[in-house]
């Protein structure tokens, strides 16, 4: 190559670099333009919209009811901002107490859905009506209004949501795990631990929000067998999951059909006259509407069960049969607390002497005051 070419190519190559140069800091420039114009303009719309148009406050807070009424108890706990709070849940304004946790909404059960009664209906005796409407959260209207002959009694669990018959709810099953631990020394393993890391998530899904329950299992999770924590965290879990016990286990009882695995969730064959009763009702005698409610009632009991028939040894419940653990059987069968409700309900008056009766003497402790 001779002289002049190459000086014509190192000239070349030279203006090539300032150019590629001068480009690189054009290209700087305009993206840094860019960034800048990106920023300003989001910032300037923040201003805009939170400063001169502000935002409205979410429905579940606006729309807070005023009252625990019907409506809101078919609500699902998610649509409510107030509950999912950990602490100082909200509540309806003509709510007194705290809501802590709430009711999960049967969709499957007829009696509700059919728009004839309310998820919470026993209201006629405000003396016993929280006791009973305590039981809908956690079983179906059947079990003490609908007539069986079966003894003990035929029971199901069913989703509430889809009314399937499903297995024992995962709460109780992690329950009855966390007892046997306890009665056996060294029976917390590797095993036992994923047995009950897996229990616990499954029953935080079925209680809908049961953030402990997934913080408890996520502990449990990190935790070895042989981690000093690890007892206490155990202990803890013992006492956290009587909680989910009040109508939070993702299912219900129901009784049984008959030669199936299928739940009775309504009377039979009552679609259109439940129809036929909400149109004319209102234009019936007083003859008329109570043949057509007994129709609409082939299966209720004479009397609802009361409480001693289920709440005692002997009873015409088999909790042991429905999956509860030992423990919660023992609970569910000597409360006290039932005798009081059914002391209640047969119209007896209620001295709190008697309540604090000495175990085994039949004598109030305070020895004084009892009941003439």
């Amino acid at each position: 190559m001779s002289g002049s070419s190459r000086g014509r190519a190192i000239r070349w190559l030279g203006a090539l670099g300032r150019a590629g140069r001068a480009a690189g800091k054009r290209a700087y420039a305009l993206a840094l333009i860019g960034v800048i114009g990106y920023s300003s303009f989001f910032a300037f719309r923040y201003l805009v919209y939170t400063l001169m148009l502000p935002a409205e406050a979410p429905a579940q807070v606006t729309q807070l009811p005023r009252r625990l009424d019907s409506r809101v108890l078919e609500t699902d706990r998610a649509a409510w901002a107030g509950l999912r709070t950990a602490e100082h849940a909200r509540a309806p304004l003509s709510h007194y107490h705290r809501l802590d946790t709430w009711i999960q909404p049967d969709r499957a059960n007829n009696c509700t859905t059919s728009g004839c009664h309310p998820p919470l209906p026993h209201a006629e005796r405000k003396e016993v009506r929280a006791f009973l409407n305590m039981h809908a959260t956690s079983m179906h209207c059947g079990v003490c209004h609908m007539q069986t002959n079966e003894q003990p009694l035929n029971l199901a669990w069913y989703d509430p949501a889809t009314g399937a018959s499903r297995g024992v709810p995962a709460v109780l099953e992690a329950y009855a795990k966390l007892l046997s631990i306890e009665d056996q020394p060294g029976g917390y393993d590797e095993d036992a631990r994923r047995v009950l890391v897996d229990l616990l998530r499954r029953a935080a899904v079925e209680a809908q929000d049961g953030a402990i329950l997934i913080t408890l299992a996520d502990h449990l999770r990190r935790l070895s067998p042989e981690a000093v924590e690890t007892a206490d965290v155990l202990a803890g879990a013992r006492a956290v999951l009587p909680r989910f016990f009040r109508g939070e286990y993702g299912a219900k009882l129901a009784l049984r059909a008959a030669g199936t695995e299928a739940p009775i969730l309504a009377h039979p064959g009552v679609e259109s006259e439940i129809e036929r009763y909400r149109a004319t009702a209102g234009a019936m005698t007083d003859a008329e509407r109570k043949d057509l409610v007994d129709r609409l009632h082939s299966l209720r009991r004479t009397e609802a069960l009361k409480c001693s028939d289920c709440h005692a040894d002997g009873g015409i419940v088999d909790f042991t049969a429905a999956g509860y653990p030992p423990q919660r059987v023992r609970e569910l069968t000597g409360t006290i607390v039932a005798r009081m409700i059914q002391h209640i309900s047969d119209g007896s008056p209620f001295y709190l002497p008697e309540f604090l009766t000495a175990p085994g003497t039949g004598e109030p402790e305070t020895g004084e005051g009892s009941a003439p």
